[in-house]
């Protein structure tokens, strides 16, 4: 479990670096989903979803760590889309929680595209129409 709660740890952080940047908000949105886009392709996914999708439902101490994971992540989206906001920088109407989710989803959903292919492009056409959305 050290492991993967160092992975875990390193995820977090990363997001929190990209998401909390001194620049515009929704600048720090897009980098921390091109940034996972680039990691993403040709590896062989996320450790803390490949562990989730292996051990879950049935392993607590797993089930913890990625709980525990994906809502710092999830807090850490919404915090910069509520700076966004503050600043005018986001039109969408939906609440910022459930607006971190979404993007939280594509996260994951970038990982596991990045399974089929090493190249990038396509990963970040689908972070440029999830930038998109947010306009």
């Amino acid at each position: 479990m050290t492991i993967l709660q160092r992975y875990a740890q390193q995820r977090t952080t990363a997001a929190a670096t990209d998401l909390r940047a001194p620049k515009p908000p929704i600048l720090g949105i897009g980098h921390y989903l091109q940034r996972i886009s680039r990691n993403a392709a040709g590896q062989r996914g996320c450790l803390l979803a490949n562990t989730a999708l292996e051990l879950l439902p049935g392993n607590e101490e797993v089930a913890q760590i990625v709980d525990h994971t994906q809502r710092e992540i999830q807090r850490e989206l919404a915090g910069a889309l509520d700076r966004a906001r503050i600043q005018g920088l986001l039109s969408v109407p939906q609440n910022n929680t459930v607006v971190a989710r979404y993007l939280f989803t594509v996260v994951e959903g970038l990982w596991e595209l990045g399974r089929t292919t090493a190249d990038e492009r396509p990963l970040l056409e689908v972070v440029e129409m999830t930038m998109y959305g947010l306009r």
